[in-house]
């Protein structure tokens, strides 16, 4: 209908030691759900999110919702997830966001003598900002900058588990986007 749409975000990422990367090193983040447009400013989001790559496997429902005050502007909260975007210009766009971010490692290797799996994960919340300039309607390129706090590691082995927190520290990014 004119009110209601379908969302769908599928965020892939592959993790390896270069040497023994293969379906164990691939992970992603998944969220499907409706949209519902309550008025030109305010639409609703509903439905789930399932990632692979922060932690242990989750699954959770979601809500949120978009805020477009105007043409400029517009706020996204998604659970974990919050974002403003402000429109520059035509081509600019300046970014701020929060999230969990993180991934895990499947490793093998040769420890004693002995080939061992290991598990490493790494996992924290962060806060962002980015510049971004829009090549075309669907192509886009991004630089920005954050900070990562309250970050934990953890490493384990068939025999055991060290998980760790991580001192907080900043980021520095630089991408592509391909928007469908």
């Amino acid at each position: 209908s004119e009110s209601v749409d379908w969302l769908f975000l599928f965020n892939p990422s592959l993790a390896g030691d270069y040497e023994n990367t293969g379906s164990d090193a691939f992970n992603y983040l998944t969220i499907a759900g409706v949209k519902w447009e309550q008025s030109d400013q305010l639409q609703w989001i509903f439905g789930a999110v399932y990632t692979t790559g922060i932690g242990d496997d989750m699954f959770v429902p979601a809500i949120g919702f978009i805020w477009e005050p105007n043409k400029q502007s517009s706020l996204v909260f998604a659970g974990p997830i919050i974002r403003y975007n402000h429109k520059l210009s035509g081509k600019w766009e300046f970014n701020l966001g929060g999230q969990f971010v993180g991934n895990r490692w499947h490793t093998e290797g040769i420890y004693g003598g002995v080939t061992e799996k290991r598990d490493f994960r790494f996992r924290s919340y962060r806060i962002s900002a980015n510049l971004q300039y829009n090549i075309g309607r669907n192509h886009a390129l991004f630089a920005g900058g954050g900070f990562d706090f309250a970050g934990e590691l953890e490493l384990e082995t068939p025999t055991s588990r060290d998980e760790r927190d991580v001192e907080n520290g900043g980021n520095f990014e630089l991408g592509y986007q391909f928007k469908f």
